[in-house]
């Protein structure tokens, strides 16, 4: 039907992005060995205002921005000898972001609060929603967190024949994650916080690959393998009122076969 997909809102919303990259790939050669340098830095920006209930009326409002910076160093040693391929190398980032975002609940009963009592609830402000049932807040939820993070890693590939090679790899992680995490109200003439709480967590991982192959034919492959992961623990960096919820997840493990 004929407007089905449309909407009416009452607020300009909009969404900027934008992101710088920059990299160098630096390459020298020594017969059987290579010697590979990867060098990257990035800056990324993104702000963004959103009419969250989508509707002529002002339920909920929300703008975020978030800023990054990334810089990434890799160098890796290969080797392609007879019988056997490798690479040797170590990993290194550095990173930092910044994230704002602020949530606008109900402005449009603010008059009808503030009428009730302007003593008790200045310019229509009632976080609990006593007045008429309905929370009133203009909320705003600070982040910022730090990253180090380095690796070294190792993979093989021996041919025992013609048709068959054994493969191994190794790698060891290490990661350091600061976040610190401010909640507060926000109002024209005053300012009510809710927490400000800064978490760490370190993460460091051995993973591991090892596996076989066969040529069985001229066309068919016939191989094994077992190997390990992990995706490093973090923070949420939602929108989070309760200082109970602002707790580090974990890391995931992963054991593919």
């Amino acid at each position: 039907e004929d407007g089905f997909y449309e909407n009416s809102t009452d607020l300009q919303q909009y969404l900027n992005r934008n992101v710088e990259t920059y990299s160098a790939v630096i390459g020298w050669n020594f017969g059987a060995f290579d010697i590979t340098s990867v060098t990257s830095y990035e800056e990324a920006a993104l702000a963004m205002r959103e009419d969250t209930d989508s509707s002529p009326l002002r339920l909920l409002e929300v703008d975020q921005s978030v800023e990054s910076q990334t810089f990434e160093q890799e160098l890796r040693l290969s080797y392609d000898g007879d019988g056997l391929k490798g690479t040797l190398g170590a990993f290194y980032l550095d990173e930092s972001l910044d994230q704002d975002q602020t949530a606008n609940l109900f402005p449009m009963l603010r008059p009808d609060v503030e009428a009730i009592d302007p003593v008790a609830y200045p310019g229509g402000f009632d976080p609990v929603g006593s007045a008429i049932g309905f929370p009133v807040f203009f909320a705003r939820v600070s982040n910022q967190q730090t990253t180090e993070a380095w690796a070294i890693f190792g993979q093989g590939q021996y041919s025992l024949s013609s048709t068959f090679r054994l493969i191994g790899g190794l790698r060891y992680n290490s990661e350091q994650r600061d976040f610190r995490t401010k909640t507060a109200f926000v109002e024209p003439t005053f300012e009510v916080p809710i927490f400000d709480i800064p978490l760490a967590v370190k993460n460091d991982n051995i993973s591991f690959k090892i596996g076989a192959e066969w040529d069985a034919g001229k066309d068919v492959l016939t191989y094994a393998t077992i190997s390990t992961g992990q995706k490093s623990g973090g923070f949420n960096g939602g929108f989070l009122f309760d200082a109970a919820q602002v707790v580090p997840y974990g890391p995931e493990k992963i054991t593919a076969f």
